[in-house]
């Protein structure tokens, strides 16, 4: 015990940027053995838990036409939880701007804003999954396209203090003020997803936040804020750690071992799925299906092919926070609700990083 509380107290006199931001990173996910009204409330119950435990943002996802992930509408669970809970941020991770009229989102989420007391973080993606695109006839190589000109749209409704005409590729619209704005000025933060060097470069030009993808390597890190760091330059902007978002596949307990014999049979069937819904017909998927073996030695996040789980103890939790700080990243979400987990499983993972995580970089240097 002593020596747990030498190492810990030897990585705050370490940790220098600044107080790390923690958060949730909810998807709904629709195990065959289970109820879709059971998996909501569980997430819901999930947030105003992290809510009182003092956690800084929940961000959801956006999934269709699958069992990977049945929030096909966020922002209406927004709205909902934005009335359950107080102080949380509350975030979207992402939404698929291609997916979306982008002057109807500016409107949905501005209501968001207004309702939650300006809590709203708006994170937007190009999105990658074939079924999803394929669901709705539309082309998963003109995403991108499709991305620039609806994120353009929404930022113009946000910022335009009058009436603005847009006639473009994909939307046209004729002298409209969206109405109403957001409660936060000028608007609130919008986040990019970047799993690329050009997509992070491209995050920075514009001023916006930079949400590094899901299941990014440490080895990876640097590279990505270093290339978001150039665009920011680019766009005469300055840098903030604060505005470096990235997610980790999280399970605690107060052993590593316990942590992956209690995850690991959920987040193999949460690989299966992202396994099948990814490719095209015909075309192999791009993700690893094949079954991990427990990694019980070693810092956490560093073996071979290693996407970063967090199935470790709270001190080893924050001894990999520690090292993500210290590459750039001001804010980290956890994802810890998949692939069926009991509920007292899923929420005794939370309690411990509420205990013992969330008070530790809450104390940290400013």
């Amino acid at each position: 015990m002593l020596r747990a509380i030498a190492s810990r107290a030897q990585l705050k006199q370490r940790y220098l940027a600044g107080r790390m931001k923690l958060g949730l990173f909810q998807n709904i996910q629709w195990p065959e053995t289970t109820a879709q009204t059971t998996q909501y409330h569980y997430c819901i119950e999930q947030t105003v838990r992290a809510d009182e435990l003092g956690f800084d943002s929940a961000f959801f996802v956006e999934h269709h036409f699958t069992r990977h992930g049945i929030l096909s509408s966020t922002l209406a669970l927004l709205s909902y939880i934005a009335a359950k809970t107080r102080t949380i941020r509350l975030g979207t991770a992402v939404l698929v701007l291609p997916f979306h009229d982008p002057v109807r989102l500016a409107e949905e989420a501005a209501i968001i804003d207004l309702l939650s007391g300006g809590r709203l973080d708006l994170g937007v993606g190009r999105g990658f999954q074939w079924t999803e695109f394929n669901g709705f006839d539309l082309s998963l190589d003109g995403s991108t396209d499709r991305f620039d000109e609806s994120l353009e749209v929404i930022l113009k409704a946000w910022r335009e203090p009058g009436q603005f005409t847009h006639h473009g590729r994909f939307w046209r619209y004729n002298e409209i003020s969206v109405e109403p704005k957001p409660l936060q000025t000028p608007h609130p933060p919008v986040w990019v997803a970047a799993g690329s060097v050009e997509s992070a470069t491209k995050a920075g030009r514009k001023g916006l936040r930079l949400q590094l993808a899901s299941g990014v390597s440490f080895e990876r890190i640097p590279a990505l804020i270093e290339a978001y760091q150039s665009g920011l330059c680019k766009g005469g902007h300055s840098f903030s750690s604060e505005n470096v978002l990235l997610s980790r596949v999280t399970h605690i307990e107060t052993t590593r071992a316990r942590a992956w014999d209690i995850a690991l049979p959920y987040y193999e069937w949460f690989r299966r799925m992202v396994a099948q819904v990814s490719p095209a017909p015909g075309r192999a998927s791009p993700f690893n299906s094949e079954p991990l073996t427990p990694r019980l030695e070693g810092p956490v996040g560093h073996q071979p092919g290693d996407p970063g789980l967090f199935f470790c103890t709270p001190d080893e939790c924050c001894a990999a926070l520690e090292e993500i700080g210290a590459m750039g990243v001001g804010q980290v979400i956890f994802q810890g609700n998949w692939g069926g987990m009991p509920q007292e499983d899923v929420l005794r993972s939370l309690d411990l990083i509420g205990r013992e995580v969330v008070p530790h970089f809450s104390a940290a240097v400013k």
